[in-house]
């Protein structure tokens, strides 16, 4: 053998070191990404659930306020009817006043319908 073929072969065996070398730190960063999305995933399924919990909440929140506010418009419409029955009432009352009255006129001048 001679000293090319020397040196071809000694190179050979340090590149050879070399590509085993890498081959190892490429597999340790597989491993570390691969731990890295199942990390990643079990926080975004976390952040997802509470999102869902949150927006929940605020449905919850929001329909409790709208049912309040029924609530006041229902009293709201309570007073208004309370009020136009008395308005009506007191109107009826005005006239059957007046038809009295009318009738007394009616009586008084002999007026007949």
């Amino acid at each position: 053998m001679n000293i090319v073929e020397k040196m071809i072969i000694s190179l050979e065996s340090k590149m050879e070191k070399r590509f085993e070398t890498l081959e190892s730190k490429f597999g340790s960063l597989e491993s570390k990404f691969d731990s890295f999305e199942t990390t990643m995933d079990k926080r975004f399924d976390a952040l997802e659930e509470k999102f869902d919990r949150r927006i929940d909440d605020l449905a919850i929140i929001t329909k409790e306020g709208f049912d309040r506010v029924d609530a006041r418009f229902e009293k709201v419409d309570e007073r208004f009817d309370r009020i136009e029955n008395i308005s009506i009432g007191g109107h009826a009352r005005r006239l059957d006043n007046l038809e009295d009255r009318v009738r007394v006129i009616e009586t008084k001048t002999k007026i007949k319908r």
